[in-house]
């Protein structure tokens, strides 16, 4: 899901309309999208770009409040720099073509993703101690990093929208954020 959740909120194409459509018919939140990929973008860019007021901020600096009160609200705040320290620490880079920051809810999605998807690898070649390792990295991420803003930004994508696209999506993060947090508590 985390992969699937990295998609719902990277610029929309047609592949991604059609592969999430699937999914959120599939898990029954929805039924077929009737907007069209430029109707996504149009929505996109409002919510999450601008051009006036972005309503809805894809980046964690924005929303955590456990910063000084000039930090608060801005981009580039501590929370940029520490999730950029994660990815190094786990090997990775952004892609160069990428023209975002790195707290951006995409890449920290699919960061998550990437470390699932090495821990079962891990298990798949026995080796356990790696799995837990990765398993444990998931939960302080999660824990320092997505649980502290997410909640947040989903309720102003609920506020803000009338796509249904992105309500379904809002609503699968929530739910799927709530369901972590009891997993890793």
């Amino acid at each position: 899901l985390y992969g699937i959740l990295s998609m719902a909120f990277h610029r929309p194409t047609e592949n991604t309309k059609e592969m999430l459509g699937a999914v959120f018919k599939a898990l029954g939140v929805g039924k077929d999208i009737e907007e069209s990929v430029e109707d996504l973008e149009v929505e996109y860019t409002r919510l999450f770009v601008g051009p006036d007021r972005v309503l809805c901020p894809p980046y964690e600096s924005v929303y955590r409040e456990d910063v000084s009160e000039l930090e608060r609200g801005l981009l580039m705040g501590p929370s940029t720099v520490e999730v950029a320290k994660w990815y190094n620490s786990m090997g990775l880079r952004l892609k160069e073509d990428f023209k975002d920051l790195p707290d951006h809810i995409a890449v920290e999605l699919e960061f998550m993703h990437y470390l699932c998807r090495e821990e079962l690898r891990a298990l798949d070649e026995g080796d356990a101690g790696r799995a837990k390792r990765l398993r444990e990295n998931q939960k302080r991420f999660f824990e320092k990093h997505l649980y502290m803003w997410v909640p947040m930004f989903v309720s102003r994508i609920f506020e803000n929208t009338d796509s249904e696209f992105y309500k379904l999506a809002a609503l699968l993060l929530k739910q799927f954020i709530e369901e972590e947090k009891e997993y890793f508590s």
